[in-house]
């Protein structure tokens, strides 16, 4: 499967989960949620690196993606799913900077290490979602228009970059090891 659906379904979980945000502290059972999603999309990650190899992953992504929608109530990867053949058999070529893609897998990497460190604080909520805001912005750098959204923009790494600033403290500029963002 190409590397840019990996990369779009990642932004469609993390876009979904930005966006729903209630309350500034954690609800029943949200933090067991939201961790389990973020082990899948550490999963995503790993699947990409795979994929890079020259490895189809595409069929372990969808068990995963299947377990976790049977689990929990996930509306936003039931559509991606439903077209788990036209993905799989789809062969959308975006051409990509191969430095801005490592950059980004490590910047989107760090972010999910820092989710799943602030999940477990009970203050971590907010912190948690603004994790997931810049994390959006850096997964739309790594594909274009396809079957997933034919309507998607795609936007460079230096838009998604000074997006991403008004979500960043010096913190998490640190962390992700980008002093330039």
């Amino acid at each position: 499967m190409e590397i840019g659906y990996y990369y779009h379904i990642l932004e469609i979980g993390v876009l979904y989960e930005k966006g729903g945000q209630r309350g500034r502290f954690w609800r029943f059972g949200e933090q067991k949620r939201l961790g389990k999603e973020a082990l899948f999309w550490q999963r995503i990650l790993e699947y990409i690196h795979i994929e890079e190899t020259g490895t189809d992953c595409s069929e372990r992504l969808f068990v995963d993606l299947d377990k976790l929608c049977r689990k929990y109530r996930l509306p936003n990867y039931e559509r991606i799913l439903q077209m788990k053949e036209e993905l799989s058999d789809s062969r959308h070529l975006y051409e990509v900077n191969e430095r801005e893609a490592q950059s980004v897998h490590h910047i989107i990497a760090c972010l999910l290490t820092e989710i799943e460190k602030n999940l477990t604080d009970w203050n971590g909520k907010a912190r948690v979602y603004r994790i997931m805001a810049v994390m959006h912005q850096f997964s739309k750098v790594m594909h274009g228009k396809d079957v997933l959204n034919e309507n998607c923009c795609q936007i460079s790494y230096k838009q998604a970059c000074r997006s991403a600033q008004g979500y960043m403290n010096y913190e998490m500029i640190r962390i992700c090891g980008h002093e330039k963002i």
